[in-house]
Formats: C-alpha cells, sequence, structure tokens
C-alpha cells in the first residue's frame, strides 16, 4: 500500500512528464471558450500559433512560416466550409431527408457485417 507521500510525488511525475500534454488540452479548452467569444477565425489562428510556438521552434524565420500557415489554413478552411454549407443550404428539405435515411440505413447494414 502506497502511503501520501508516494502517491504525490508520483502524481507529481506524471505531470512533470505530461506537461506539454497538459498545456495543449488548456489551450484547447481556451480556444473552444473563445470561439464562442471573439469567434473562429481570430480564435483558430491564435490557436495554432500559440501551441505551435509551445511546442515546435522559435526563430524568427519559423514564427513567420508558422504565423502564414495559421492564416492561410484559417482563411482557407473557412471559405471552404461556407462554400459547401452554401450549397447544402439549397437543396430542399425531401432530398436531405432522402439522404439522411439512406445514410441511416447504410450505417446499419455495414453494422451487421
Amino acid at each position: 500500500m502506497k502511503n501520501k507521500e508516494g502517491s504525490q510525488s508520483s502524481i507529481k511525475d506524471i505531470i512533470r512528464e505530461h506537461k506539454l500534454v497538459f498545456i495543449t488540452l488548456g489551450l484547447l479548452l481556451l480556444y473552444i471558450l473563445f470561439i464562442q467569444i471573439i469567434g473562429f477565425i481570430i480564435s483558430s489562428i491564435i490557436f495554432m500559433i500559440v501551441t505551435a510556438l509551445i511546442v515546435g521552434p522559435r526563430t524568427k524565420k519559423d514564427i513567420i512560416t508558422i504565423t502564414s500557415i495559421a492564416f492561410v489554413l484559417t482563411i482557407g478552411l473557412y471559405v471552404f466550409s461556407k462554400t459547401y454549407y452554401k450549397s447544402d443550404s439549397q437543396q430542399d428539405y425531401s432530398s436531405k431527408r432522402r439522404d439522411m435515411r439512406c445514410l441511416i440505413y447504410y450505417i446499419s447494414v455495414s453494422e451487421k457485417f
């Protein structure tokens, strides 16, 4: 049976070993919160830059590269999702219901095998 000091030291060791994981998890939770407050684009860019700086190198060249990638990925994802959902919302209701029924049927049939 372990004493309290042994369990506390093992918890401290776990936290020390997985410090980066806990920091990233905290950043992810903040990202989810800030999406609601300041929006998707700004939150995503900030999250990508901060996470990359914590995980990766911090030279001036790398910071410029990270920032560029964050902007391109975020804007690209935003434009893609707006384009996709715009064309999706133009479908009529009955075709959406038919597509959903087909999807549910496919899932139920594929689970049997």
